[in-house]
């Protein structure tokens, strides 16, 4: 709701409910209608109670920095614990029901900081859904639901199908190299690497591909 609609406007705290997320959080009613969570501590520090008084200096000056300082530290303490998106991050404050303007401070400071960088995010989760044999529609969807953008969800892919291409090439010519033997040496490697390089590929995707062969070779 917007809290005031004229400059001065007084309005009255009707409810205080609890919040479904989370039991330390509580739920502030102005004039029937919800308008924003607080902790229970700053409620009693603010001496906030059904019946009281909130005029635009006070929520201005007092609330919605303390409202705007709990978001962050709401999604700063996500982001330690969890290996996230900004997508998730701003779901998990949305259910919170802080407001948009909160969320936005919040989103803005996340993303100034480089707290997340969604980019390794989303290709660090397709190479390891690639390696557990997912397909790209599992990758999209998975990516997607987590915020990721379209643009970002399509690069990734493309990179994963093209790192998949690689590690059947280099499947396929290790078996050739080996002619039955059951695990390489240090040079039937060095040949795989120097075939595939020949092929026009970089360094570090032959020195990851070769690592997930010799993965597969040891079990």
């Amino acid at each position: 709701m917007a809290l005031y609609t004229k400059r001065g406007t007084k309005l009255e705290v009707t409810e205080i409910k609890k919040n479904a997320v989370s039991k330390a959080l509580r739920e502030i009613y102005i004039d029937g209608e919800y308008a924003f969570p607080l902790y229970e501590n700053n409620i009693r520090a603010l001496k906030i109670k059904e019946g009281s008084i909130i005029d635009e200096m006070f929520y201005q000056e007092k609330l919605f920095p303390l409202i705007s300082k709990n978001a962050l530290m709401d999604g700063l303490s996500y982001i330690a614990r969890v290996n996230c998106t900004t997508g998730q991050v701003k779901e998990k404050l949305k259910k919170r029901k802080y407001p948009d303007a909160a969320i936005e401070q919040v989103m803005a400071y996340i993303e100034e900081k480089g707290f997340i960088d969604d980019y390794e995010y989303a290709l660090s989760f397709a190479k390891i859904s690639v390696k557990k044999g997912k397909g790209e529609k599992y990758i999209s969807f998975e990516l997607l639901k987590r915020g990721i953008s379209d643009e970002t969800v399509n690069e990734v892919i493309s990179l994963t199908r093209d790192e998949s291409k690689l590690f059947s090439v280099a499947e396929k010519k290790l078996s050739a190299i080996l002619k039955g033997k059951e695990k390489p040496d240090y040079k039937e490697l060095n040949k795989l690497k120097e075939y595939l390089m020949r092929q026009g590929y970089g360094y570090e995707e032959i020195s990851e591909a070769v690592s997930r062969l010799m993965i597969e070779y040891e079990d």
